[in-house]
């Protein structure tokens, strides 16, 4: 008697981005720039969120990727002063920088798809402080194979 074959899911698949909540409290692997670390005073959920300080500061990921595939990158971020703003982004996937940027008071959702080039096997995601000098907050972000 044969096992049935289990079909592949079709549901998206984690890409593999480590810590998007920075909830080990510590930033690996994210690189920072400037003034950004883990903080427990103002995280969306969990016990920290990435604390980015004035601008220009900021975190990045570098993710493996495979070519030729769609991916969607998703967070929150907030600022703590109005006229300031926050952006969430990817570039070196093989298309051009996607940012998608908050100057919200409230922690607010974004997402992004990008589509990696035919010889691309990396991307990097990145939260950046884009304009003012007082915090702002990136938590919970993902990156989804799609």
């Amino acid at each position: 008697m044969s096992t049935p074959s289990r079909s592949r899911s079709t549901m998206p698949t984690d890409a593999g981005l480590v810590n998007g909540g920075v909830e080990t409290g510590a930033m690996a692997p994210w690189r920072a720039y400037n003034s950004a670390w883990p903080e427990a005073s103002s995280p969306r959920t969990g016990s920290f969120a990435l604390r980015l300080g004035a601008h220009p500061s900021g975190a990045e990921q570098d993710l493996m990727v495979a070519p030729n595939t769609t991916y969607r990158l998703s967070g929150w971020t907030v600022v703590t002063t109005e006229g300031d703003l926050a952006t969430l982004g990817v570039k070196n996937y093989g298309g051009p920088e996607l940012r998608a940027p908050v100057g919200a008071t409230e922690y607010t959702y974004r997402t992004i798809e990008f589509t990696t080039g035919p010889d691309d096997s990396r991307a990097t995601v990145y939260c950046f402080k884009a304009a003012g000098t007082e915090a702002a907050y990136c938590d919970d972000v993902t990156v989804t194979r799609m």
